[in-house]
């Protein structure tokens, strides 16, 4: 029970930090994943743990790898581990790179010819795009 105690009370305070970091709030972390406020209130206290699946989805939406939850580090290590590799992907997107890598260079031209145009019709909508 100690280890569980310990896992619940790091994964609290690194997802606090996380949410402050990248400026998002619980209620964000709620409506991104589908859950209620009062879910994600109990992450964040430590008095509940989040399955797998949606530790990967709360990846995803902060951009960030499952250690940086799951781990306890110093804020210091924290800062230089985000520095190093602040960009995580989801499973889908990971099966698109792969897609994408097993192209000719005209069909990589070809999807980023018509990923800049949809991105276009996009891009006024996105406020921080920091993965571009």
């Amino acid at each position: 029970m100690a280890d569980e105690s310990k896992i619940k009370k790091t994964f609290a305070h690194n997802l606090s930090f996380y949410l402050t970091k990248h400026q998002k709030t619980q209620k964000d972390l709620a409506e991104f994943l589908g859950v209620s406020g009062t879910t994600v209130t109990n992450w964040v206290r430590g008095y509940k743990m989040p399955r797998m699946d949606k530790i990967d989805k709360i990846c995803a939406f902060l951009t960030i790898g499952r250690n940086s939850l799951l781990t306890e580090t110093s804020t210091v290590e924290t800062q230089k581990t985000d520095n190093q590799s602040s960009f995580t992907c989801t499973p889908e997107e990971e099966v698109m790179i792969k897609k994408f890598r097993s192209l000719t260079p005209t069909g990589k031209q070809s999807v980023l010819a018509i990923l800049d145009i949809q991105y276009q019709a996009v891009a006024p909508k996105i406020k921080n795009d920091k993965a571009i």
